[in-house]
């Protein structure tokens, strides 16, 4: 920045003393109406951020002529916000749109913004995107349904071919099915599940439905399917029927059992499986079809991440306590009071260890989360850049929480949170926890990593509202966790 004002309220800002910054350049516009230092876009930026969305407001009426694209997107998440999605959003992120096409690939993630913003642009051009992104982000990233809104107006789902309707267990098929094929001995299993990991697909991360039938005694998989949906019972019996008339070696035959997991769908079609000859079984475990299905689905989509309640000793009391915390933080917002690069020193002498210094994430956007690490001079060179990138990443040892859709977090996470009612704040701040180690390995916290971070999430939030960055003083706070109260020493890093 050129102008002392503005230099002096970034320096606010950076600080963590946001209101004084918004202050100042509230005051610079006051004096200066027109505005030829560009003092307004940083303000709006700065209102967005801390979601004053009246005073941003005022100031989009007070220059109603600004064509730039930053006022034309802000315009447009600001009646987001105020409207939600109506005719009239849609119009406005339009207009957006056709002043600045680059700035939504930013925000949806399929670009990523370079380390620091170029010093000039031109209108309409992706360096102006930078510019925007920038300031803007994680105000977008915040605002509910902000970032799924603008994916929606941005990349329409396209009209899928309709799938074929199943037909189900007919009359004349059944007919068919007893009357022309053969019977063998042969024992089948089937199964319907869905795919333990997420993978890509135009762009969206999905799961889709495997279902298949397999011979164990052959080895072989009879049929198999890919689908978007849950399949219902007429299309289980359609991959069935398929599978007995085209089988993937070998005559057509029809099987004398088929093994199944315990389900109402199965159950619909036992009589019409009898009719067949063919003798359906509950059974526990499908031990042909599990390893059919862990290969397909390691083809598709890699081995599945591992969950919270994968590491030893973590339970689903544990983890509903983390997620509750997580939940409560986010809600708070925490970072919104803080300025860059501040640490807060934790002591808690329950854990082996510490002291640990904790990050807030959030203010660029890219991230919004928390991070604990465990070296400060590791940290600070971090901060400043100094040595090799790689060497400080494998040097780094930290466990962080990072808020995202459901498709950011492990499957096993997902699945668990669905099962065991976890707290989450909105649909895209399911909290993704893991723990770097030296070296590039992560892995799900262990069970004291976990519960120091539950502490640290409920007691970061109090400690900035009444701690500024600038103040040394160490507060001891006892905050309540799930295996009872913990006691933490918090403090920031004032030193240099």
């Amino acid at each position: 920045m050129e102008h002392p004002s503005l230099d002096r309220a970034n320096d606010l800002w950076v600080a963590g003393r946001r209101d004084e910054a918004v202050s100042q350049l509230q005051e610079m516009l006051r004096l200066n109406p027109g505005d030829n230092s560009g003092a307004r876009y940083t303000l709006a930026a700065y209102l967005l951020f801390l979601d004053r969305d009246d005073d941003l407001e005022k100031l989009l009426h007070q220059y109603p002529d600004d064509a730039t694209s930053a006022w034309a997107y802000t315009t447009a998440l600001l009646a987001f916000r105020r409207h939600g999605d109506t005719l009239e959003t849609r119009r406005l992120l339009k207009t957006a749109k056709q002043s600045n096409k680059h700035v939504p690939a930013y925000l949806l993630g399929d670009k990523f913004p370079l380390a620091e913003s170029p010093g000039y642009y031109r209108p309409g051009s992706e360096t102006e995107a930078l510019h925007y992104i920038g300031s803007a982000m994680a105000a977008w990233k915040s605002t509910p349904g902000a970032v799924a809104w603008l994916r929606a107006n941005v990349k329409p789902k396209g009209r899928k071919a309709a799938a074929p309707k199943p037909k189900g267990p007919l009359a004349l098929v059944k007919t068919w099915l007893k009357g022309r094929l053969p019977q063998q001995g042969d024992v089948w299993q089937a199964d319907f599940r869905q795919l333990p990991t997420w993978i890509g697909v135009a762009g969206q991360k999905v799961r889709p439905w495997m279902l298949l039938a397999t011979n164990p005694a052959s080895d072989l998989i009879q049929t198999y399917e890919v689908a978007d949906e849950e399949p219902s019972p007429d299309a289980l019996w359609d991959i069935l029927a398929r599978a007995m008339q085209h089988p993937s070696m070998g005559k057509p035959y029809r099987p004398a059992e088929l093994q199944v997991r315990a389900s109402d769908r199965w159950e619909y079609l036992r009589p019409h499986l009898e009719e067949i000859g063919v003798r359906l079984t509950v059974v526990e475990a499908l031990d042909h079809v599990d390893a059919v299905l862990q290969e397909l689905s390691e083809q598709l989509g890699g081995a599945p991440e591992p969950g919270l309640l994968d590491a030893p000793g973590v339970t689903p009391r544990l983890a509903a306590a983390f997620y509750e915390a997580a939940a409560e933080f986010f809600r708070l917002a925490p970072w919104k009071k803080v300025g860059y690069e501040g640490a807060i020193r934790v002591e808690c002498d329950k854990f082996q260890g510490g002291p640990w210094y904790a990050i807030l994430m959030g203010q660029s956007g890219l991230a919004t989360g928390l991070a604990l690490y465990e070296d400060l001079q590791l940290l600070k060179s971090l901060w400043t850049g100094e040595g090799d990138d790689e060497k400080n990443a494998r040097r780094t040892v930290a466990t962080t929480v990072t808020f995202g859709e459901e498709s950011d977090i492990p499957v096993a996470d997902l699945e668990a949170a669905k099962r065991h009612n976890w707290k989450v704040a909105r649909l895209d701040a399911y909290p993704a926890i893991y723990h770097k180690e030296l070296g590039m390995s992560m892995r799900p916290p262990l069970v004291p990593e976990l519960e120091l971070m539950e502490g640290v999430l409920r007691a970061v939030p109090d400690f900035v509202s009444r701690r500024r960055q600038d103040d040394p003083t160490k507060e001891t706070m006892s905050v309540p966790a799930a295996t009872g109260e913990l006691r933490l020493v918090l403090g920031w890093v004032t030193e240099a």
